[in-house]
């Protein structure tokens, strides 16, 4: 989780400095859907419904090799985590995802940057509440 965090940073800095680049209309239309997802009565249940965001976001980046090493992390020993109270987590989770989203087309690197950073520690705590301790 702490490589993930770093590199997580460096992405969403690097698709600010882009204002989202090639791939800003279709970050927006993924956002779109993942809330129109939750508004759903009931809204899904499956994880994979929630989960289509970070490629895209990654993509932004320019960065094919920063892309490659997070998903290689995402799926990884932490891919279990994105399992957990979907239906609970999903309107934070894409509430984040939008400020994110808003950050990155202003072009505002820090604003992007912090709002992954506390995105990525809320991973993390579930990450942490899964996992046995040492």
């Amino acid at each position: 989780m702490e490589v993930r965090r770093a590199l997580e940073d460096l992405a969403v800095r690097r698709a600010a400095a882009a204002r989202g680049g090639a791939v800003a209309k279709e970050l927006s239309a993924v956002v779109d859907r993942g809330f129109a997802a939750i508004e759903r009565r009931p809204p899904p249940r499956h994880p994979r419904a929630h989960r289509p965001v970070p490629r895209p976001r990654r993509v932004a980046s320019g960065n094919a090799e920063l892309v490659a090493i997070l998903e290689q992390l995402r799926m990884g020993g932490s891919a279990g985590m994105f399992e957990v109270d979907v239906e609970h987590r999903s309107e934070g989770s894409w509430s984040d995802h939008r400020e994110i989203l808003d950050a990155i087309l202003a072009g505002d690197e820090e604003r992007a940057a912090a709002l992954m950073d506390s995105h990525v520690a809320k991973d993390e705590q579930i990450y942490r509440s899964m996992s046995p301790e040492p």
